[in-house]
């Protein structure tokens, strides 16, 4: 087959298509430390200084040691984390001094989980601990590994330059208790008299950015450019809302949450139900173990159906609407905790992998299904949305509107209720400001 050539910047004759246009650029790995001692239940700041760059990319990279908790009993001495997934409470992108974006646990869980291919999910997972495998977080917690957190930021989706003094950018970091997050318990029915120490540990962290650097000539052309006219970046800015349900012991109680903070024009929106004692030490889940529903509802502030017409079953979004509206198979994923089980029987029982949400009562098998997340699509593709700011469509909310939801059964406990609406925005740039704007 015969191919065009070209000469390239070094006056080679070569094949078309081995020829780059992309000229004077480095790609790079930045290792950035906390300003302050990161710890559990404490406040970081990390500090982005580059310039003359894109930022493509963020993570966060944790390592726990001098781990201090568990029964007293020999074979129960390691206790095991949860995914690191959870283990903040939330984090604020600060540009030029302004908040631009916060990120949300769940949230950003729910976005690598629904929008990466199932190849980069399972790295994404193993890196952060598998959510799907007790086992596998049991085994870091035991060997001390590096756990690490991806960023879904405004940055992944627009690739921001940073040039001027102003563009400095700060990750505030807000972590939740140890105590959330690990799991110390015995094995109460074959240890009664289990004891457990005090519960603590040392916490490192690091921030690790994807960046671009920029040559002397590109850059320069950059600031030429921007001081032309500004530049703006869409991306998705979540809009975030939470409530509590009551305990109702009607055969299928429905419940109407009215959507406050959602206004803007909303592309996708996710929502997941848990029980209130879903984190901590004894918690009935899991935290990234959502409830199942009957079926949900959007309405407007008429009360009409905005949503199809018709209440959604969660199961239509699981088993068809997903096939269009995510990258993954996260809507089939379906834990089958016997086979951590039976990797190491001994260990299992040291990771504290006994309690009733793990195993049935059928010999100890438990088929779990984890992929309960409640979610809308107003866009065609919220993939590409999501991936590459790059919206076709969206409902314009108003914070009037409601989420009816449906359930399968009597609400014997408490639940919590988290919504999580992404609604079109762009950050805009000039060699003065930078600031966030609304669509």
């Amino acid at each position: 087959m015969a191919y065009a050539r070209t000469r390239d910047s070094r006056g080679l004759n070569i094949p078309e298509y081995q020829n780059s246009n992309v000229q004077n650029v480095k790609y790079e790995t930045v290792i950035i430390p906390s300003t302050s001692q990161v710890a559990f239940g404490g406040y970081s700041i990390f500090d982005f200084k580059d310039k003359a760059c894109l930022l493509n990319d963020i993570v966060l990279q944790f390592q726990v040691s001098n781990l201090n908790a568990g029964p007293n009993e020999p074979e129960v001495s390691t206790p095991r984390m949860t995914s690191a997934f959870n283990w903040f409470t939330r984090i604020e992108i600060v540009q030029n001094n302004q908040i631009i974006d916060t990120i949300y646990p769940q949230a950003n869980f729910l976005q690598h989980q629904l929008f990466l291919i199932d190849e980069e999910r399972k790295k994404v997972n193993d890196g952060a601990g598998d959510y799907m495998s007790p086992y596998k977080c049991y085994l870091k917690t035991k060997n001390q590994e590096y756990w690490y957190v991806p960023l879904w930021t405004y940055f992944k989706t627009g690739h921001i330059p940073c040039l001027y003094p102003k563009d400095d950018v700060q990750i505030r970091l807000y972590m939740d208790t140890l105590a959330n997050n690990i799991y110390v318990e015995g094995r109460a029915s074959q240890w009664p008299n289990s004891t457990i120490t005090p519960i603590s540990a040392t916490l490192t962290c690091n921030l690790i950015c994807n960046l671009t650097r920029l040559g002397q000539d590109l850059n320069l052309y950059r600031l030429q450019s921007l001081n032309k006219s500004p530049e703006q970046y869409k991306f998705l800015e979540m809009r975030y809302g939470t409530t509590t349900i009551p305990v109702n012991s009607n055969a299928n109680p429905q419940f109407n949450y009215v959507l406050n903070s959602v206004t803007g024009n909303v592309v996708f929106l996710l929502a997941i139900v848990r029980p209130s004692n879903s984190t901590g030490p004894g918690g009935t889940y899991d935290p990234f173990q959502y409830l199942p529903v009957l079926n949900f509802s959007l309405l407007d502030s008429t009360s009409t159906n905005i949503s199809g017409g018709q209440p959604v079953p969660l199961s239509l979004v699981q088993g068809y609407l997903s096939r269009k509206w995510t990258a993954s198979s996260y809507y089939t994923d379906v834990r089958n905790t016997d086979i951590d089980r039976t990797i190491n029987q001994s260990a299992y029982w040291a990771a504290n992998l006994t309690s009733p949400n793990y195993f049935s009562s059928n010999g100890g098998r438990s088929y779990a299904t984890t992929s309960n997340a409640i979610m809308y699509s107003f866009s065609d593709d919220p993939v590409s949305a999501a991936v590459y700011g790059s919206t076709n469509s969206g409902k314009r909310f108003f914070g009037s509107e409601q989420l009816q939801i449906q359930f399968t059964g009597p609400i014997t406990t408490g639940y919590n209720l988290d919504i999580y609406a992404f609604c079109e925005s762009c950050i805009e740039i000039t060699p003065t400001y930078v600031k966030k704007v609304s669509l």
